[in-house]
């Protein structure tokens, strides 16, 4: 009784101290464990770690792109004007590097491909699509992140109330037995 009391209390602690770091999206990891537990007796199965690890990650990854969508909704739209126009500025100052003459001797187009990269830059929907494809990225790292400390403080949460840990996958079922 007292290791599923530690157990408890190690899963609260590591919730609590987690979510300080990760912006409250390990809250949300044990909610995606218990989907997946969900999912898993639906299909009349058990939940095994592997699944109960990408359900925690998978809830996490979702509450970082909410997080990260309102962040991005709620900033003044003259915010994305300002910050472009100090990209600009900056990169109007500064003159372009010298491709290095082992580069050219290597690569007799690399003058031709510098000059469409500094195109591409400039084109807003190439930016845009960067950008989109940055932050999916980065909540993509975020949420596996706080979905791994979420699912093992759930790891601990289930020893602590079953008195069991979740399985791991390659492990054979209990016989179901036999009435005679």
């Amino acid at each position: 009784m007292v290791k599923r009391i530690l157990a408890g209390l190690a899963g609260i602690l590591t919730l609590v101290s987690a979510a300080l770091f990760t912006l409250g999206a390990v809250l949300v990891a044990p909610l995606g464990v218990l989907g997946a537990r969900a999912i898993a007796r639906r299909h009349g199965r058990v939940l095994t770690r592997g699944a109960a690890w990408l359900g925690a990650v998978v809830a996490s990854f979702v509450a970082v792109a909410l997080v990260m969508a309102a962040v991005f909704m709620s900033m003044p739209p003259d915010v994305v004007k300002e910050v472009r126009a100090a990209a600009d500025s900056a990169q109007a100052n500064q003159k372009p590097p010298e491709i290095p003459k082992w580069l050219e001797r290597m690569n007799p187009a690399a003058r031709q491909q510098a000059a469409v990269n500094n195109q591409l830059m400039q084109n807003n929907a190439f930016l845009v699509i960067g950008g989109i494809v940055g932050s999916l990225m980065a909540c993509s790292i975020l949420g596996t992140i706080a979905g791994s400390i979420g699912w093992l403080a759930s790891m601990l949460f289930a020893y602590a109330f079953s008195g069991r840990w979740i399985r791991a996958g390659d492990e054979a079922p209990p016989p179901i037995p036999m009435d005679e």
